[in-house]
C-alpha cells in the first residue's frame, strides 16, 4: 500500500493554512477594505482612517488626517461627551466603550455615529483605536417609533374610550388605559390579572363569552357587539366591544381591543321609543276620540236638520220662523262638513283614506266644482273664470275627492279675493301628469306664512278666517295620496297660485 500523501482535492478539502506572517500581510488590506470606519485617534487628531471611515464623513482620507482636531467630526452638542469619552480611555478609567453621537459630514448635514472604541498603546503611548458605524437610518426609525408610541400614549390616556389587552385564553386584563377608571370606577390595577367576566353583569354574560371565546380561542374577529358590566358602585353600564384577535404563526397570544360606553346612548333610544310609543297610543286615542264625537255629533244634527227641512217645507210657516230655520240650516252644513273634515284628517294620518278610483275626465270634475261655487262666487262679486281645453287626458282618480280638492281651493280663492276680482281655473297637461291651477287677485300670502300654509289646523294670524284649518291639509293629503303634488305661488298685493298635479290614465296603468 502506497503510502504517498494526496494532495488536497479542491472541491472537497480546506486549503492549507499558510505561515502566520503571510496571514497578517492581509490584514492591511482586510483594514482598507472593510465596510466598517476604522480609526486611530493619537493627542486628540485622527492619526489612520480608513476609506469606510472617510466615506461615512465625506472626506478623503488624507482631508481626515489633515483635521486638526476629532470634535471636526462632531456636532457641537456632541463635544463634551466626544472629549470626556476620550479622556477616559486615554488616562485609564475605562478601557472600551460604545456609544452613539450626533457628527456633522463634510456638507454640514447632521448624521448618527455609533462607536465602538477601545485603548491601545502604541510605541508606549496610549492611543485609541475602533470602529464607527452610520446608524442615522436606524436612530431616525427609533425616534418615529418612539414618538408614535407617544402620541398612541396621548390618545388612549385621554380618549374616553377603554383600551384593553387580554393576554390568555383565561380572558385576563394584562392591559387597561386610564379611562377605565371614569367608565367603571376601578383602576386599571386593580382589574389587571383579573378576568373580563368578573365585570360582566350577571344577566348578560353568556353571549359575551361566546363571542370572546370565539375570539381567545378561534382568532376570529368579531363585529362590534354591546354588552352590559357591572359599575363599581353597582350601576348597570353598556359598553360597545371592539375586539381584535392576536395571532403568530396562527396561535392564538391574546387579544387587544376597546370598549365605548354607550350608556347614554341605549338609554336616549329607549326613552325615544318610549316617547314614540306613547306618541302612537295618543293619536289612535284622539282618533277613536274623533270616530267618536264624530258620530255622536252627526245623529243629533241629522235630526236637527231633518226637522228644518220640514219646517221649510210645510205650507203654514210663518215667514218670521223662516230666517232662523235658514240660519240653522246654514250652521248645521258647517258642522257637518267640519265633522267630515275631522274624519278625512284622521284616515290620512292612519293611512287608512279608500280611494275609489276611476278613469275620469278632469273638465268634468272641473266644471261641476264651478257650479257648486257659482253662487258663492256671484254673491260676493267676484268672477270665476275656466280655462279647460276640450281635449284634456283623462286621469285615474277618485271623482269624489278631487271634486274636493278643487272646492277647497276655489273656496279659499272666493274667501280671500275682495269684491270684483277674478279667479281662474286652468287645467292642461304636463308631460305624463294633468297640472290644476287655481289663481286670484287677492291679497296674497306673506312669506313668512307660506312654509305653514298646508299644515294641520294652522291658520295665518292676518287671514280673519273662522274654521279648523284643515282644508289644505286634507287637500295635501288626498293630491299626494293620488301621487301628485301641490305647492303654491304667492307674494303680498299680487295675488295667489296654487298649483296640483295628477298623473294620466296612461301613465297609472303603465
Amino acid at each position: 500500500m502506497s503510502t504517498r500523501r494526496h494532495s488536497p482535492s479542491p472541491a472537497t478539502d480546506p486549503p492549507a493554512l499558510e505561515r502566520p506572517e503571510e496571514i497578517s500581510s492581509l490584514f492591511p488590506l482586510l483594514v482598507e477594505r472593510s465596510l466598517v470606519g476604522i480609526y486611530l485617534v493619537r493627542d486628540g487628531q485622527f492619526a489612520y482612517a480608513n476609506p469606510a471611515m472617510a466615506a461615512i464623513f465625506g472626506y478623503s482620507q488624507e482631508e481626515i488626517l489633515a483635521l486638526p482636531s476629532i470634535l471636526k467630526l462632531v456636532d457641537e452638542r456632541d463635544h463634551a461627551l466626544v472629549r470626556e469619552n476620550l479622556r477616559r480611555r486615554l488616562e485609564g478609567e475605562v478601557r472600551d466603550l460604545h456609544y452613539t453621537f450626533r457628527g456633522r459630514r463634510r456638507d454640514g448635514s447632521l448624521i448618527w455615529a455609533e462607536v465602538l472604541g477601545t485603548r491601545a498603546d502604541l510605541a508606549a503611548k496610549p492611543v485609541v483605536i475602533g470602529t464607527i458605524l452610520d446608524v442615522s437610518e436606524r436612530v431616525d426609525a427609533e425616534r418615529e417609533i418612539r414618538e408614535s408610541e407617544e402620541r398612541f400614549r396621548l390618545i388612549v390616556e385621554g380618549s374616553r374610550e377603554v383600551f384593553f389587552y387580554i393576554h390568555d385564553r383565561e380572558g385576563r386584563f394584562e392591559y387597561l388605559s386610564p379611562s377605565i377608571r371614569e367608565v367603571l370606577g376601578y383602576s386599571p390595577e386593580e382589574l389587571v390579572g383579573r378576568s373580563y367576566e368578573e365585570i360582566l353583569d350577571e344577566e348578560q354574560p353568556g353571549d359575551v363569552r361566546r363571542l370572546t371565546d370565539r375570539a381567545l380561542l378561534e382568532g376570529k374577529r368579531q363585529p362590534p357587539y354591546p354588552t352590559v358590566v357591572r359599575h363599581r358602585d353597582g350601576r348597570r353600564r353598556t359598553l360597545e366591544i371592539v375586539e381584535t384577535p392576536l395571532l403568530e404563526d396562527g396561535a392564538v397570544l391574546g387579544m387587544r381591543g376597546f370598549a365605548r360606553d354607550i350608556t347614554a346612548r341605549i338609554e336616549a333610544e329607549e326613552e325615544r321609543d318610549r316617547l314614540f310609543e306613547e306618541a302612537r297610543a295618543a293619536v289612535r286615542a284622539r282618533d277613536e276620540m274623533l270616530a267618536i264625537v264624530s258620530h255622536d255629533l252627526r245623529n243629533p244634527l241629522n235630526t236637527i236638520r231633518m226637522g228644518t227641512t220640514l219646517l221649510l217645507e210645510h205650507e203654514d210657516r210663518r215667514a218670521g220662523n223662516i230666517h232662523a230655520l235658514e240660519m240653522i240650516e246654514r250652521a248645521v252644513g258647517r258642522m257637518d262638513r267640519l265633522i267630515e273634515d275631522l274624519l278625512d284628517v284622521s284616515q290620512l294620518e292612519r293611512g287608512t283614506m279608500t280611494l275609489r278610483q276611476s278613469e275620469v275626465h278632469p273638465r268634468e270634475v272641473a266644471e261641476e266644482a264651478c257650479q257648486l261655487l257659482a253662487r258663492t262666487a256671484e254673491e260676493k262679486s267676484v268672477t270665476l273664470e275656466r280655462e279647460l281645453p276640450d281635449e284634456l287626458p283623462p286621469i285615474h282618480a277618485d271623482p269624489e275627492r278631487i271634486l274636493q280638492v278643487l272646492t277647497n281651493l276655489l273656496g279659499n280663492a272666493i274667501k280671500f279675493t275682495p269684491e270684483g276680482g277674478r279667479i281662474t281655473l286652468l287645467a292642461e297637461p304636463e308631460d305624463a301628469l294633468l297640472r290644476v291651477t287655481i289663481s286670484d287677485t287677492g291679497r296674497g300670502i306673506s312669506p313668512d306664512e307660506l312654509p305653514h300654509l298646508f299644515d294641520r289646523f294652522w291658520q295665518g294670524s292676518s287671514s280673519g278666517a273662522v274654521g279648523a284649518g284643515l282644508g289644505l291639509a286634507i287637500s295635501k293629503g288626498i293630491v299626494e295620496a293620488h301621487g301628485g303634488r301641490i305647492w303654491v305661488e304667492s307674494e303680498p298685493g299680487e295675488g295667489s297660485a296654487f298649483h296640483f298635479t295628477v298623473p294620466h290614465a296612461e301613465e297609472d296603468a303603465a
